[in-house]
């Protein structure tokens, strides 16, 4: 089975696809990264948009996780060494819609794309391109929480669970038919990145065993009706958070 892998550069979705190297290996064609914060935008629009949004201090604290990232990913956590040891190829791009970057996929004639946290709207074009579908990880419990930011959300929301998701891409977003989902208790002490670890470790081997199955024909999934789709944070989420949460722990990450 060819495989293609969706995904961005930081430290949850390399942990994941990390996983899931080790599991296929050279069925693994092609590994393609965003480029880019936001669909269709600019680094600098994207900044707007966030500080118009969700802030200074949320943009702050983001960008404080994202230098933090890039020192333990260079180090510990990166997929790419494990990548270019099986001769899989590695791309960017900025908008993997582009006609040019669909007749690459097209080239390489995948039975299955992987979204591992991949942060663009995939066009119908792209979905249909794969025998097997597209399927996605998702950080949230569906149908529950859709759309962004699902970890900060349910934290903000005051939730006694969190939960992550194995489901099929289709033309909406995160409402896809579910294929695997596991609920976990949020606990007192969970900040932001401490819960999305946790369903990075809980999502990674239902994603696996998931992948598994579509090749085997024996996959089972169940309606994603209903929830509620979530947009960035917004600034009055963000005071409700930090009355009790915290987004990162600086010793959680040393200790890992």
């Amino acid at each position: 089975m060819k495989i293609i892998i969706l995904t961005v550069n930081h430290l949850y979705a390399n942990k994941v696809t990390k996983d899931v190297i080790f599991d296929q290996g050279t069925q693994i064609k092609l590994i393609v990264e965003s480029e880019t914060l936001l669909p269709k935008k600019s680094k600098l629009q994207a900044l707007k948009k966030y500080l118009n949004i969700s802030g200074l201090f949320y943009v702050v604290i983001q960008v404080i996780k994202l230098e933090i990232y890039k020192m333990l990913l260079s180090k510990f956590y990166s997929y790419k060494p494990m990548a270019v040891n099986l001769k899989i190829r590695l791309a960017k791009s900025r908008d993997v819609n582009e006609k040019v970057f669909i007749n690459k996929l097209k080239k390489i004639n995948p039975d299955l794309i992987i979204s591992i946290y991949f942060n663009q709207i995939l066009s119908n074009e792209i979905i249909d391109i794969p025998k097997k579908g597209v399927i996605n990880i998702h950080p949230g419990y569906l149908p529950d929480y859709k759309g962004v930011s699902p970890v900060f959300w349910a934290l903000a929301n005051g939730e006694k669970y969190a939960g992550v998701s194995v489901h099929y891409i289709n033309k909406g977003i995160d409402t896809g038919k579910i294929i695997e989902r596991k609920k976990i208790k949020i606990e007192k002490n969970d900040t932001e990145d401490s819960l999305y670890w946790k369903l990075c470790e809980i999502g990674s081997p239902l994603l696996t065993k998931t992948i598994r199955e579509i090749k085997l024909g024996k996959v089972k999934t169940i309606n994603n009706i209903g929830g509620k789709y979530y947009s960035l944070p917004t600034k009055e989420a963000v005071k409700r958070f930090v009355k009790n949460r915290k987004f990162f722990i600086l010793r959680d990450y040393l200790f890992r």
